[in-house]
């Protein structure tokens, strides 16, 4: 569950289509500012809440959080 925590070289990643959730505080502790993952991932509180988090769809419209 903490597989990146406190990554401080980690600032930008590409989560691939085949992951479904991302446990919660995985990425705690990086210095991650920009994630894309795909829509259907399921990822409460597992990137720093600085994070851009990008969701990729289907239809090529992505969707950014805040």
């Amino acid at each position: 569950s903490d597989a990146f925590r406190e990554c401080w070289s980690l600032y930008e990643i590409t989560i691939p289509d085949s992951v479904t959730a991302i446990e919660n505080g995985a990425f705690e502790g990086c210095k991650l500012k920009e994630v894309s993952i795909p829509e259907h991932c399921v990822a409460f509180s597992a990137f720093p809440s600085d994070c851009k988090v990008i969701r990729r769809n289907s239809s090529g419209k992505d969707t950014t959080e805040d």
